[in-house]
């Protein structure tokens, strides 16, 4: 009876610390999404700000002898797509040509911004956004931009590994504390008996 009782603790303990991680592990991954979301809206404001499109050529505008202006116009350009009304390609990034990403259709009237994550080639999660945007001449153009995804889950995994790794450390004293727990309570058992 012993056995059977300490046996059932450790596995429901198990159970339960298998539940949490697994908890933890989204947990994390949905707090990286919303951030990564947060950004690619930063990162939009600040694209409205760079991106001009003249003679239906997109123009990045910026002071090219200001750091800070050069680095943020290069980190927008890193994970970015432009395309006409059809879906052709007018510039975009080796990162978002790699993505393997569906093409709003054609005609579409929406203008609510479309969010997804979509991965490259390699695997590589990305949050995008994608929404028309219109030049001087009120022509539309279909934006999307992004930020990468690998960092933030890389460390929501990692912490998911260390906490498993001391789970597991944690069933043998477990096991030893259930084994004991039991044996107390037998004992108050026969004693009441």
């Amino acid at each position: 009876m012993r056995i059977r009782l300490a046996a059932t603790f450790v596995v429901f303990t198990a159970i339960l610390l298998a539940g949490i991680g697994f908890f933890l592990r989204q947990s994390l991954r949905d707090e990286a999404e919303l951030n990564a979301r947060i950004a690619v809206e930063a990162d939009w404001g600040a694209a409205g700000g760079f991106l001009h499109i003249d003679n239906q050529r997109p123009e990045w505008v910026n002071d090219r002898n200001d750091f800070d202006q050069a680095y943020a116009v290069e980190r927008l350009r890193h994970v970015y797509q432009l395309t006409d009304p059809d879906g052709n390609v007018l510039e975009q990034s080796a990162i978002f040509e790699s993505i393997r990403a569906t093409r709003q259709t054609r005609g579409t009237p929406t203008y609510d911004p479309q969010y997804s994550i979509l991965h490259d080639r390699n695997g590589i999660p990305y949050s995008t956004r994608a929404s028309w945007i219109r030049d001087d001449q009120n022509r539309r153009y279909l934006l999307a931009i992004g930020r990468s995804l690998a960092a933030p889950y890389r460390r929501a995994d990692r912490f998911v590994l260390i906490y498993t790794l001391l789970a597991l450390a944690m069933l043998p004293l477990t096991s030893v504390f259930s084994w004991w727990l039991t044996g107390v309570a037998i004992r108050q058992g026969r004693r009441t008996t």
